[in-house]
């Protein structure tokens, strides 16, 4: 294995970025249907207001994630492309 050359923010890390939103997409899809059916029974209105808030709050948080993965993912190719041009042209 490669040895890393400083510390990884995780922040910044498109892998981490990508698990994490599809860690709160698929959670958050999990509490839904794991209530669904018990809250549909009791035919509340408050329950037909989170039935439509938490999955598109899941979908949000997923494509808001998975952007700001993309965005960092093109920004590090961009610095080790301009290292790599600096190092070969002295």
């Amino acid at each position: 294995m490669d040895k890393a050359e400083g510390q990884i923010v995780l922040l910044r890390h498109p892998a981490f970025l990508v698990a994490t939103g599809l860690l709160f997409y698929f959670l958050a899809k999990t509490f839904y249907y794991s209530c669904f059916s018990f809250m549909a029974y009791k035919n509340s209105h408050s329950f037909l207001m989170i039935a439509r808030i938490i999955p598109g709050l899941a979908n949000l948080m997923l494509y808001a994630l998975l952007l700001y993965a993309f965005y960092c993912s093109s920004k590090a190719t961009k610095l080790s492309l301009q290292q790599s041009e600096m190092k070969t042209n002295p």
